[in-house]
């Protein structure tokens, strides 16, 4: 069975803050949706202060009174009002879409994922429409996220079939294979093939051999391609978890590196070290780990070594087998295997 826009909207919810509308996340992001002050704004809620107020959700703009909403509290507690503004988004969204030209790719496939409506939607819903429109201009190679590491890829892949016309106005077709073939099956005898039809149209009844057995075989087939393809949809579901993970780690690697040259520098000028040896900064790099460092005014100079409790082996994880570990402070390390 087809979902439709209010599966869409339960399922878009759920996604964001397990259904709950009264609530706000750590971004400053409100209701069911975590819609931010940007997205209130488009959907007519909310007047911002500035830019910084769009960006960082600062909340020191004027709610407009629609709905009867005229503060965040109000938002909150009104969940018709919540309704009303994520499909007025939506619907504003939708023009956006068609204006940066994203809907070209719908029925089109990137990194094995079929672009559909309601996928660009819930994309968008979670970058905005300029922050997923990259993905679509390099085919893929570069994957928005969220500061969650939710990918628009996910959202693409899990929200592919719902039927979405409403806002779309694009009549709805099951891009995904296993709704159909699903329904096919149930139907097997009533939506017999038409070669098979034509061929025992003087005697189209369940007793007839022949045409059970074109039937049997059709089914079989139908069995065998549904198969198939829940095997490609795994290996798809696989694959954009790779490739969140790579970003992942390049991001992690990315940031410890920068807590690495900044410890670093700050220790040279602490204890003059700028005539580190070569064997002796590489130790530092290999020991790097802030909060097993001693104090500043005992860090050894340049002849002694420097006094950690473990030494971490440290590896790129773009292109050694390994694994993250988190340190006391927050950081991210990166241990070859």
């Amino acid at each position: 069975m087809t979902k439709g826009l209010q599966d869409y909207y339960k399922d878009l919810g759920f996604s964001e803050s397990s259904g709950k509308y009264n609530i706000e996340n750590k971004y400053g992001y409100l209701g069911k949706y975590q819609m931010g002050a940007s997205a209130l704004q488009e959907a007519g809620y909310y007047v911002s202060k500035d830019k910084d107020d769009l960006r960082n959700n600062r909340w020191n703009g004027t709610f407009t009174g629609k709905d009867g909403v005229y503060s965040k509290k109000d938002y909150l507690n009104n969940s018709a009002a919540q309704e009303n503004a994520v499909n007025n988004y939506n619907k504003s969204q939708w023009k956006q879409i068609k204006s940066y030209g994203i809907d070209k790719y719908i029925g089109k496939k990137i990194n094995g994922i079929t672009i559909t409506p309601s996928g660009i939607l819930a994309a968008a819903h979670l970058k905005g429409v300029a922050g997923i429109s990259p993905y679509f201009k390099s085919d893929g190679k570069i994957i928005p996220h969220d500061a969650n590491y939710t990918t628009i890829e996910e959202r693409l892949y899990n929200f592919m079939d719902y039927n979405v016309s409403e806002i779309t106005g694009i009549k709805h077709k099951n891009y995904d294979i296993s709704a159909f073939l699903e329904q096919r099956n149930k139907n097997i005898l009533k939506n017999v093939p038409k070669s098979i039809y034509k061929k025992n149209k003087n005697d189209f009844s369940e007793g007839n051999s022949v045409f059970l057995k074109e039937v049997e075989a059709w089914n079989d087939a139908v069995i065998k391609e549904h198969r198939e393809y829940l095997k490609q949809k795994e290996a798809i579901s696989k694959d954009i978890l790779k490739r969140k993970q790579k970003i992942k780690n390049k991001d992690f690697s990315t940031g410890f590196a920068s807590n690495i040259n900044s410890k670093h520098n700050e220790v040279k000028q602490t204890n003059s070290s700028d005539n580190w040896s070569e064997k002796q900064h590489k130790e530092f790099l290999e020991g790097f780990n802030s909060n097993k460092f001693a104090s500043p005014e005992k860090y050894p100079y340049k002849n002694t070594k420097p006094n950690w409790t473990d030494k971490f082996n440290i590896g790129n994880p773009e292109t050694d087998d390994g694994h993250w570990v988190t340190l006391d402070n927050g950081k991210h390390l990166f241990i070859k295997d």
